[in-house]
């Protein structure tokens, strides 16, 4: 097994436990279908905010989605403040437009690509410590919904939509930050060159160091998931009954926190 093979692998180990499960998509794309449902609507997406390019902001990429186009816009990214789900999500303001081809900020391409071009669309922040996550849309809703505030009910859908978004990202900023770690790791050399087929010790330490290298480069957007990982990645290359013991500590600490957090 090469140098490569051996980091991935640990890496991989290590993603496995800190990443969300298959399940926060499908219950991303449960509450779209609800949604949708609730206000009769063609389509409703999530997107979430996500790096940017070499300007540095932040742009979206849709990741659940219910009705027409549901399967093209699903995994499409759009530039920083690009369409009006980019203007909400960089404004933090709730949009209602019934007219979207009057919108210089609509974006007609992405809406083509997907095979459904709407009239109307209703788009809402989805906020998560006061930090935007993402945005909700809402396609052509019909008109005879009730007498509820069609703002106040995409907004409601969208605080159940913060928790599993916000899930979601820290997954995604992990796999970023351990991808970073390999690159630290692969071009140091330090014990990975070492490291037979049978030593996941030596792989894990050798992971561990690099995301150590991690925290210490200022340059480095996420030094605290790095040093939770380089822990975890630690924790993973001792006996059986010390990583069990942490688990428990960790799980108290937890819980404890959460009590607090109720209060």
């Amino acid at each position: 097994m090469s140098e490569v093979e051996r980091l991935a692998a640990a890496a991989g180990r290590l993603a496995d436990g800190v990443s969300p499960p298959r399940s926060v998509l499908a219950e991303l794309g449960h509450l779209c279908h609800a949604a949708r449902l609730a206000f009769d609507a063609k389509a409703v997406s999530v997107a979430r905010v996500v790096a940017g390019g070499a300007d540095g902001h932040d742009g979206l990429r849709y990741e659940a989605a219910d009705g027409a186009g549901a399967e093209q816009i699903v995994g499409v990214q759009l530039g920083a403040g690009e369409g009006i789900a980019g203007f909400v999500a960089a404004s933090g303001q709730a949009l209602s437009i019934d007219r979207v081809a009057d919108d210089p900020r609509f974006a007609r391409q992405v809406a083509e690509s997907t095979g459904y071009l709407p009239a109307a669309m209703l788009v809402v922040p989805i906020e998560g410590g006061g930090d935007p996550l993402g945005v909700l849309s809402v396609l052509d809703r019909s008109p005879h919904t009730g007498s509820v505030d069609p703002l106040a009910m995409a907004g409601a859908f969208a605080r159940l939509a913060a928790p599993p978004l916000a899930e979601l990202d820290r997954g995604s900023r992990h796999g970023a930050v351990l991808l970073a770690a390999m690159a630290v790791a692969l071009d140091s050399g330090d014990g990975v060159d070492t490291v037979g087929g049978d030593a996941p010790d030596a792989v894990a330490d050798a992971l561990a160091a690099a995301l150590r290298d991690e925290v210490s480069a200022g340059e480095r957007p996420d030094p605290d998931l790095a040093r939770q990982l380089a822990l975890m990645a630690e924790l993973a290359a001792r006996p059986a009954e010390l990583r069990s013991r942490a688990e428990r500590v960790i799980e108290e600490l937890l819980a404890l926190t959460e009590q607090r957090r109720r209060r």
